[in-house]
């Protein structure tokens, strides 16, 4: 059941206490899951755009000169409001900033799905946004949580679509300190999850669930390059990911969940990792990426509403600027003729719709298993994140970002705070354990990198840089590279001939301290899955031992370590790690 409604339910608008507790959801002790699903519409009005004059998407005016009068601006906007100032609505994703919307492609959506079984319950809300600060994504916890509903037991996440508005405030444009946000959007969202939220919870009905997962590596040859078995012509591509990060781990489960009710396909949640980015840097349209053709499709076949949940996006999991064997407008595979399948490259409208609809089968054959739920538990853990990163400093304080500075922890139950020169602040946020009967999920409030929640492959050249120069792990890794010291590329540009932003940890690990797990073995049940972007979200969770402390937005150096631009700081993985230990049964 598709809802899709603006419902006249603000808690601002009556009385809090006049509402049930959990809005009326059915808490009883029978041993029946009941669900609910709701969709509300929240793409942005565009009234403001540009003349693009060299067509790359950019916008390259000045904010205060609508006529591009002066020699320094060179395409010019539409004042529509008169008040000479450049109302854009910037698009989050892809670089600095600067590309600002001209209009629409597909709508975008918050989408929530509220549970219950024998008296616990929760609510999952995932919205078509690059991300949710935790300032932002608190408020809406709270604002349900004065109405009744536990703010403990709300997940709000974000798909991470870079064709949608800047939620963050890091694309308006960052080297001027000029934000991408709009707060009168900021707080429509506040209202879009409330009412999304009511919606599901008060249509909530008794529902059957199966669920199961797949992985891509081994669905079809054609998802990865003959360097990894297959026989996708992209040597990069593994799973229908092309990691940018080296060493190539990827994160290629779809675990999907169904739920059917009385009248049939009641809701699918997807689970998976890879970007929504691959519609491209030049899309001026705002959309869902990928992931608005895989709910498109799944609802076509299904019926029912389909929801994405991003799962390990971090290091670059994306198709990007890959090879996707193709796929017609029936979804069935393309042949030339003379009888080889045919691959489609690139970015663009028709790769996403490629890319959409192969995740959307992969999600519609996963859920095979029809073990009636027993379970559902949701049990969090308070955490603390060290911002070591100046770059994130200085666009704090000079709110570009959708967290007010004071919102921030800078005492002394912050780690580090006073000892270490590096931290800056605290980000309070939490870790969330999910357990939905066999299926289990773990949350972070950032773009966790794959080898963190499966570990490292136990192979010859994740232990030794000196086997890493022509490996498939390793494609960005140079030769001058195989005898250097990564005690020194840690922390210096070079290390004799070897650009050090080239180079990884040798021997790559997850952790210093190796009784340190991977996440997945810290959580219950045959399907296992963590929840990206959740609750807050403060860029890159990268492996401490991995991580650069001279590639950063203050030097400009990048690399391979791009990540690390838009990270909390090194300690973030370690917070995130000891928060999912203490959550370990």
């Amino acid at each position: 059941m598709l809802v899709s409604l603006l419902l006249a339910c603000d808690p601002d608008a009556a009385d809090p206490a006049a509402v049930p507790p959990a809005f009326g959801l059915p808490l009883l002790q029978d041993d029946q899951l009941y669900a609910g699903i709701a969709r509300v519409d929240i793409t942005p009005t565009i009234t403001e755009t540009y003349t693009d004059l060299d067509g790359d998407a950019y916008f390259e005016g000045c904010l205060t000169d609508p006529t591009a009068s002066r020699s320094a601006c060179v395409e010019p906007f539409d004042d529509v409001n008169g008040n000479g100032y450049f109302d854009a609505v910037w698009m989050g994703g892809w670089g600095g900033g600067g590309r600002a919307a001209r209009g629409v492609h597909d709508p975008l959506y918050a989408s929530a799905l509220v549970l219950a079984l024998n008296g616990e319950y929760l609510a999952l809300v995932s919205l078509d946004a690059v991300g949710l600060l935790e300032y932002r994504a608190s408020r809406m916890r709270s604002r349900l949580g004065a109405a009744g509903f536990s703010a403990d037991r709300i997940i709000v996440t974000s798909d991470h679509t870079h064709q949608g508005p800047d939620t963050v405030g890091l694309w308006g444009n960052l080297d001027e300190l000029i934000t991408g946000l709009n707060l009168e959007y900021q707080e429509s969202l506040e209202g879009a999850v409330y009412d999304a939220v009511y919606a599901a919870a008060t249509t909530a009905v008794a529902v059957t669930p199966a669920q199961g997962a797949v992985r891509l590596t081994e669905v079809d040859p054609t998802y990865s390059g003959v360097a990894f078995g297959g026989t996708n012509p992209d040597d990069h591509m593994l799973g229908l990911v092309r990691d940018g990060r080296d060493p190539v781990v990827v994160d290629d489960q779809v675990l999907t969940i169904t739920l059917d009710g009385a009248d049939g396909r009641l809701a699918t949640v997807v689970s998976y990792s890879a970007h929504p980015e691959i519609v491209g840097y030049q899309n001026e349209l705002l959309g869902a990426d990928y992931v608005g053709v895989m709910r498109s499709v799944i609802e076509a076949e299904a019926g029912g509403t389909a929801m994405f949940v991003p799962s390990a996006v971090g290091g670059m999991q994306s198709a990007w600027d890959g090879t996707l064997p193709s796929v017609d407008e029936a979804g069935a595979p393309v042949f030339d003729e003379a009888g080889e399948r045919v691959f489609i490259q690139g970015g663009g409208y028709e790769y996403a719709r490629v890319a959409g609809t192969l995740i959307a089968q992969a999600a519609i054959s996963a859920p095979t298993d029809t073990t009636p739920w027993s379970e559902l538990r949701v049990r969090s853990t308070p955490v603390m994140l060290p911002l070591t990163n100046l770059g994130f400093k200085v666009a704090l304080m000079t709110d570009v970002l959708d967290q007010p500075w004071e919102t921030l922890v800078t005492d002394a139950s912050c780690p580090g705070m006073g000892v270490d020169v590096e931290v800056i602040a605290c980000v309070a946020t939490g870790i969330w354990q999910l357990q939905l009967g066999p299926t289990s999920f773990g949350t972070v409030p950032g773009e966790l990198l794959p080898e963190l929640f499966y570990g490292v492959p136990d192979e010859p050249a994740l232990a030794s840089a000196a086997a890493r120069f022509g490996d498939p792990r390793f494609p960005h890794h140079p030769v001058e590279c195989d005898g250097a010291d990564w005690g020194v590329c840690r922390e210096e540009p070079t290390d004799g001939l070897c650009p050090c932003e080239q180079m990884h940890a040798a021997p790559y690990t997850i952790s210093y301290d190796a009784a340190v797990p991977p996440l997945a073995e810290t959580l219950p049940g045959p399907y296992r899955a963590v929840i990206g972007l959740t609750n807050g979200y403060i860029g890159y969770v990268i492996p401490e031992p991995d991580y650069s402390s001279f590639t950063n937005a203050i030097t400009g150096i990048e690399g391979n370590h791009s990540e690390e631009w838009y990270s909390a700081g090194y300690q973030m993985a370690p917070a995130i790690q000891a928060g999912w230990m203490a959550l370990e049964e």
